[in-house]
């Protein structure tokens, strides 16, 4: 395996987290702060997230699409090919299972399936694997369409600032690269 060059490395944590902070702004629920630059040791980056509960089948597609976001951002930058339904699915299933191999751990996944189990709860809307793929897809389909410069212009940012940008400076951004309202 080749070895990833710093700045394309940093370009691809920036994009990842300028996902989850667009599909923030676009659901229209804040957050702390956005930063590739955290305290915690051994972490890259972060969105902080405010506390929320996520009772009801809308909230959770919501939490699904967010974490689905930055792992979209960065495929989408690095590849013109969306994942295959296969390699979804084949994570969906060792995140649900909560068994991953020693190599892999990733916490997106298993947020998004952990919300997939609780709408799977709920007995609304899609359910199961097959349900969550439905939602992957289309949340792939806003990041990758419509919401695309929103993530260049964060991811951007994220880039060049010695600082966590806060969820009102990721609106702005945000909106001036898509053309919409700050939410």
């Amino acid at each position: 395996m080749t070895p990833v060059p710093p700045r394309q490395f940093a370009r691809h944590v920036a994009l990842h987290e300028a996902g989850h902070a667009v599909a923030y702004w676009d659901h229209g629920l804040s957050f702390r702060y956005v930063t590739m630059r955290p305290r915690q040791p051994g972490v890259v980056a972060l969105v902080k997230p405010y506390p929320r509960v996520n009772d009801t089948p809308a909230k959770l597609i919501a939490c699904m699409e967010i974490a689905a976001a930055g792992r979209i951002a960065q495929f989408h930058c690095f590849s013109s090919a969306p994942r295959d339904d296969a390699a979804l699915l084949a994570q969906f299933a060792q995140a649900a299972a909560m068994k991953p191999p020693a190599s892999y751990w990733d916490p997106d996944i298993r947020q998004f399936v952990g919300a997939g189990k609780a709408l799977d709860e709920h007995q609304c809307g899609p359910t199961g694997p097959d349900g969550w793929l439905r939602i992957w897809r289309g949340a792939e389909e806003k990041i990758t369409g419509g919401l695309w410069p929103a993530v260049e212009a964060v991811g951007s940012k994220l880039m060049v600032s010695t600082r966590s940008l806060t969820y009102g400076e990721v609106a702005e951004i945000a909106a001036a690269a898509t053309s919409s309202p700050v939410h």
